[in-house]
């Protein structure tokens, strides 16, 4: 579907069994799992024209069942079975597959899962042993495409933590984990040796149901989380039925706070920035008792679909809604009455200075907010006369990263983004 229209492809009557899934685009084409009644459900490719079996890799009608295509600069990787071993991790490089470790030899499964590529390899949760052969349990490993290892035993034994990598923040794994079995699952941090607790939410050992879940109606109303290019967005329940929004950058994890009103609407991304429909400035406001999932863009058109539970019979009501990002509004007409320029120099090492123009005297707010959402500094808050205003913004005492220079003036909000760098 190119916006315009949709086109089958060339070749696709091939699979004539169902099972089409686990699209995921790469840097060397598009890979997915297709099912034929001649080959079973096996890895399939295409790279915009003809749709390809890469290979028959269980043999006959049996199924690889593959999943969890991750990209690592060309080499794909991914968890199958060739019949004669469990469910292992594989590459595909070039025309075909090959398996990159028997971790569990013989009929027994590893059963890789939660793919995610990170500082030139994938981290993944596999049930496994360690170094000496003796059973880890279910831990996190690390693969560049040539071998697998175990990356940390963070809870020895059999049991093992049930790590579920989640994303990326600061430089690091953000990973959904329980080695202490006091401490429920909880986000936790992976740094290549070690797995710290990012916070500990919902103390004891319930945790505090982080889950990263699309896809079915059920599972968007479940807890979600997002990625954006400073900081991973989550939700979780540090009570029964009281979720709540936090950040990281790697390092910290804080709370973002709710806007009153109707319940919270997860993180939801546009090129790179998180749209959080439930934080202190809401950019729709939701019916009571209601959620909302987004189902992608069309231009700077965000596609939402909000289910409002009845709090009686708990029925949910599903509408689709849109919101316009762009400057197609009457919000429009109100912003260019307000300029914000990019601040200058940027990135910047000490000082920079941003320009506001003003259409009319009226009173202006403006801060500084770091990664995590947190205000780091107040550059104004006073009534401005019509015209331009160059204004400085000091760096002193911030750490190196990514801030946002928010601007509140007539109704209006404005943003932009600057890097410090030390």
């Amino acid at each position: 579907a190119d916006g315009l229209g949709v086109e089958r492809f060339s070749g696709v009557t091939a699979i004539d069994n169902g099972g089409l899934g686990q699209l995921t685009p790469t840097s060397v084409g598009l890979y997915f799992t297709a099912c034929t009644t001649a080959e079973g459900c096996e890895v399939w490719r295409t790279e915009g024209e003809a749709v390809n079996l890469v290979q028959d890799l269980c043999p006959g009608s049996c199924d690889a069942s593959p999943s969890g295509f991750t990209d690592l600069g060309g080499t794909v990787l991914f968890a199958a079975t060739d019949g004669s071993t469990g469910v292992e991790l594989y590459r595909a490089l070039g025309p075909g597959l090959a398996r990159v470790r028997d971790i569990v030899e013989g009929a027994g499964s590893s059963a890789p899962g939660s793919l995610l590529a990170w500082n030139g390899q994938v981290v993944f949760a596999a049930t496994g042993p360690d170094a000496a052969g003796v059973e880890a349990g279910r831990e996190l490993w690390t693969s560049a495409g040539g071998d697998a290892s175990l990356a940390v035993d963070a809870a020895p034994g059999a049991l093992g933590s049930a790590p579920q990598p989640l994303g990326l923040a600061g430089g690091r794994v953000i990973v959904l984990a329980q080695p202490d079995p006091a401490v429920g699952p909880e986000p936790y941090v992976f740094d290549g040796a070690t797995l710290t607790l990012l916070g500990d939410i919902r103390p004891g050992s319930t945790g505090s149901r982080v889950q990263c879940t699309t896809g079915s109606a059920e599972a968007r109303w479940n807890p979600s989380c997002a990625q954006t290019d400073d900081a991973f967005y989550l939700l979780a329940q540090p009570a029964t039925l009281d979720t709540r929004l936090f950040a990281t950058d790697g390092a910290s994890l804080v709370e973002i706070p709710a806007s009153t009103g109707g319940r919270l609407a997860g993180p939801l991304l546009a090129d790179g920035t998180a749209v959080i429909g439930a934080a202190a400035a809401p950019l729709v406001a939701l019916p009571a008792n209601s959620q909302a999932a987004s189902l992608g863009w069309l231009g700077e058109t965000l596609l939402l679909e909000v289910g409002t539970r009845d709090p009686v019979t708990l029925a949910v009501t599903t509408q689709l809604m849109r919101l316009d990002m762009g400057d197609t509004s009457a919000e429009a007409d109100r912003s260019a009455s307000v300029r914000l320029s990019a601040p200058a120099p940027n990135p910047t090492a000490g000082a920079a200075r941003v320009t506001v123009a003003l259409d009319r005297a009226q009173r202006v707010r403006m801060t500084l907010v770091d990664a995590l959402g947190r205000t780091v500094a107040t550059i104004t808050d006073a009534a401005l006369a019509a015209g331009t205003h160059r204004l400085d913004v000091a760096t002193d005492g911030l750490l190196s990263g990514v801030y946002v220079v928010v601007l509140e003036a007539g109704g209006v909000r404005a943003q932009t983004r600057m890097t410090v760098v030390r």
